[in-house]
């Protein structure tokens, strides 16, 4: 079954139905009253790539090694493991590298800046919104990475 959960009765996995709420979406933004007069070089889907997680360290090897231990682990038993989220296919669920293509923020913060520049120049983006906690994760670090983004990542974007 290629890693998708069925929707009941209509046996379309949810990533299906989810990406047709998000061409629904698109087409709300184009066509209903409420939007007219705003435009976008951003669709839904685009949005929804922008969600994320964060981990951000001295090195991207110790970046690396934090989202082993804080995300993977639960994404493998989650995600990969039975429980279906209408975004994460389970068949990425344990690939690190798949994941951070459209949902992570993972590395040193040259890697993390060179991940937000296509935001930046592609949609225009000036506001990051993320989540930089996991379970489990000492607080000592979740303090560094803040550091690090307020003084080596959003410089970058001045």
């Amino acid at each position: 079954m290629s890693g998708t959960s069925k929707t009941k009765g209509k046996g379309r996995s949810s990533i299906g139905k989810n990406r047709d709420e998000m061409k629904k979406a698109d087409h709300d933004w184009a066509d209903n009253p409420r939007w007219k007069g705003i435009s976008r070089n951003y669709s839904v889907s685009d949005v929804r790539r922008l969600q994320g997680n964060v981990i951000i360290a001295d090195t991207d090897r110790e970046a690396r090694e934090l989202a082993e231990k804080h995300i993977m682990i639960s994404y493998r038993k989650e995600y990969a493991g039975g429980w279906r989220h209408p975004f994460i296919d389970a068949s990425i669920a344990t690939d690190l590298d798949a994941l951070m293509k459209d949902r992570f923020l993972i590395g040193g913060p040259d890697q993390v800046v060179r991940a937000l520049k296509p935001f930046v120049s592609e949609y225009g983006m000036t506001h990051l919104i993320c989540r930089v906690f996991f379970p489990g994760m000492p607080h000592r670090h979740i303090m560094r990475e803040l550091e690090l983004i307020a003084k080596e990542v959003r410089p970058a974007f001045a």
